[in-house]
């Protein structure tokens, strides 16, 4: 398995002080869903949500964001 992350993602990282094998924890275990209306997938676990593309075994990690709890 291969990651690629974009410098969205990991602008986003640094602002919210997560980790890259945090975002790998997340892809591998989190919650999945999508593809949304542009063919990308979701994975939510922790309270973080990350937007990736996955093909051929290579995720690229578009961004990620906090999810507010309900």
């Amino acid at each position: 398995m291969y990651f690629i992350f974009s410098k969205h993602a990991i602008d986003r990282m640094f602002v919210r002080g997560i980790s890259k094998e945090e975002v790998k924890e997340i892809l591998l275990k989190g919650a999945k869903f999508g593809p949304n209306s542009r063919g990308l997938m979701h994975s939510r676990l922790y309270g973080i949500e990350v937007v990736y593309d996955r093909k051929n075994g290579t995720y690229k990690i578009v961004t990620l964001f906090r999810v507010k709890e309900r």
